[in-house]
């Protein structure tokens, strides 16, 4: 009985986290070790994995672009030194 509390349990949290594609899947279907339940959960996880990737990858390319501009904006700065007396055209 504990497994079956246990998958529920899980199952819950997924579905509370709104990982798609476990509409069909049932915590007996998984205990029993029904493969069509077995594979959608894998499939449905690895869309959520998938899915979470790209939008931390999404979310650190808008910060680097946003870093990049206001570092951009400070480091614009332009020194001009006069060149040693020696070097001077004569």
């Amino acid at each position: 009985m504990w497994t079956y509390d246990n998958v529920n349990s899980c199952l819950t949290v997924l579905r509370q986290h709104q990982v798609g594609g476990l509409e069909s899947v049932t915590p007996n279907d998984i205990c029993s070790g029904r493969l069509k339940a077995v594979l959608s959960l894998f499939f449905a996880l690895s869309r959520y994995k998938q899915a979470t990737k790209q939008k931390v990858a999404a979310a650190a390319a808008q910060a680097a672009v946003a870093g990049f501009a206001g570092n951009h904006q400070q480091q614009t700065k332009v020194e001009i030194h006069a060149p040693p007396a020696d070097m001077t055209n004569r």
